[in-house]
């Protein structure tokens, strides 16, 4: 049995949307606070919706995990799975902006940018998100 990765949405995480037309995307980068670097045992989850309220659909999402900062070998989610696991339950971005969901997928580990995800080395991933989000 490969091992369950779960980490919590913390302080110090940055969140922000980008309104584009009809559509927003939206990143949530969940920041470990115990860490020894900021970028260390990083979390993101980054998704692109049509709509820009609670009627809002998934149209793309992916999930990436850091565990020993950029510089180090990282999992990600299969570019090929479409919403990567991505629930969205509600998007406000009137007044104070806000998004609430979960994701749940598997996220399998990359050597660097360029290389291919190895399927033979994937954790599985699961949490829920609610949050403000900020305009970028």
């Amino acid at each position: 049995m490969k091992p369950t990765l779960r980490l919590l949405l913390l302080a110090g995480s940055l969140v922000t949307f980008v309104p584009v037309g009809p559509s927003v995307t939206v990143s949530v980068q969940a920041m470990d606070p115990q860490a020894e670097s900021r970028l260390n045992n990083m979390l993101v989850i980054d998704f692109t919706a049509l709509g820009t309220d609670a009627t809002a659909q998934m149209i793309t999402g992916s999930i990436s995990w850091w565990p020993e900062g950029m510089d180090s070998p990282f999992y990600v989610s299969d570019e090929n799975a479409g919403h990567a696991g991505i629930t969205l339950d509600s998007l406000s971005l009137d007044g104070e902006a806000r998004v609430t969901g979960s994701f749940d997928t598997s996220i399998c580990r990359k050597d660097g940018p360029f290389s291919e995800a190895d399927t033979s080395k994937c954790v599985k991933v699961s949490g829920r998100f609610d949050t403000a989000l900020h305009a970028q």
